[in-house]
């Protein structure tokens, strides 16, 4: 019988080989351990607990991660704090396990709260932070709120380029956003300028069939529609048809 942290290094690396299935069945054998082993609030057990809520909603079970991410979360609040980096953590797990679910208000008042408690107890621009803001604004946008998340995207952005710099794909990922609030706003010119930048950098650093290179193209077509530029609007488009072909 493997050990406790062979089972837990099986695991991992089903998980980074792709093959979730064996995860899970490898993090459930390894979290009934922890437990019986170390009890249910072991910092270890708890760990098992993240990661499996993880697998299980990736492997289209939502409602059962739900359950395991509320009761992860309650108990390393209790045992380690609500601003512990695992607690916000497993916040966040919760925020995106309820957006899948639909349920998009209470998704953006969780990672409200997340991304609130990591600029007090990260700062402003740590990495965490700044995942937490770009994440929040996605939701801002699935629910409607474009203009209520204007600040936070462009501020995001340009915390983004000062610690990340202009190439990072995060930072292309926060100027896309930026490009979609100006869009949404109704800053089509301003929007356009901003997609063609975001198209330059995502092409060259991460290839034009990235699928935020094509994303990026499906923006400066919707760009051209709203300006009337027809031409343009069905050259993107012919473009998007290759690559999506």
């Amino acid at each position: 019988m493997p050990t406790a942290d062979e089972l837990f290094e099986a695991a991992v690396a089903a998980d980074l080989a792709g093959r979730p299935d064996e995860a899970r069945e490898k993090f459930d054998e390894l979290l009934a351990r922890r437990r019986d082993e170390l009890g249910p609030d072991h910092p270890h057990t708890l760990d098992a607990a993240h990661r499996l809520a993880g697998l299980v909603a990736e492997l289209g079970d939502p409602d059962a991660a739900l359950a395991m991410d509320r009761d992860t979360l309650a108990r390393r609040s209790a045992t380690l704090g609500p601003d512990h980096p695992n607690t916000l953590e497993t916040a966040s797990n919760l925020a995106a396990t309820l957006a899948q679910l639909g349920d998009l208000r209470q998704a953006v008042g969780v990672l409200d709260d997340v991304l609130t408690r990591r600029r007090r107890a990260l700062g402003p621009d740590a990495q965490a932070t700044l995942d937490s803001a770009r994440s929040l604004v996605a939701l801002g946008f699935a629910i409607g709120d474009e203009a209520q998340v204007a600040p936070l995207a462009h501020d995001t952005l340009e915390r983004h380029r000062r610690t990340l710099g202009d190439d990072d794909p995060r930072t292309i990922d926060a100027a896309h956003q930026v490009g979609a609030v100006l869009r949404a706003t109704g800053d089509v010119v301003s929007a356009r300028s901003v997609d063609a930048e975001v198209f330059a950098r995502a092409s060259r650093v991460l290839g034009e069939q990235h699928p935020w290179t094509v994303r990026s193209g499906q923006a400066l077509a919707a760009d051209a529609e709203l300006l009337g530029d027809v031409s343009t609007a069905t050259a993107w488009r012919n473009w998007l048809t290759q690559r999506q072909g």
